[in-house]
């Protein structure tokens, strides 16, 4: 096989094989169910031991109110959230944090398309 034909075939392999590999941005999200950022429920531990005795989430207005039990310390518990699939939170959950007056968590989608705030309001029984 001559030189030029062997370059042609080269080329045409490389066209073909770099041609064939799918190109995706870095962030090119997907958009199936990942446009959520829903909080579905959300504990609160005091000391490993969950003081959640009822909870209602409102999806509409973007509001969670939490009743704990009466003895507890609303000044030291520890957050814990399941969100919609590949969403993210923030700020981080799992750190004791103070709940004595209103907090706010804000839940970003997977798709990174839509950001929610949330309002989390505790109360004693």
């Amino acid at each position: 096989m001559s030189t030029p034909m062997k370059l042609m075939t080269l080329a045409a392999w490389c066209l073909l094989t770099l041609s064939a590999c799918q190109k995706t941005e870095l962030y090119d999200y997907p958009t199936t169910t990942l446009g959520n950022a829903e909080i579905t429920a959300l504990t609160l531990a005091q000391n490993g031991e969950n003081k959640v005795v009822r909870s209602s989430i409102n999806s509409e207005t973007a509001k969670i109110t939490l009743t704990v039990r009466a003895a507890t310390d609303l000044t030291r518990l520890a957050p814990r959230a399941n969100v919609a699939d590949g969403a993210t939170i923030s700020p981080l959950m799992g750190v004791y944090s103070d709940f004595s007056q209103p907090v706010s968590y804000t839940v970003t989608s997977g798709n990174r398309q839509v950001e929610k705030v949330w309002t989390i309001v505790v109360v004693k029984e």
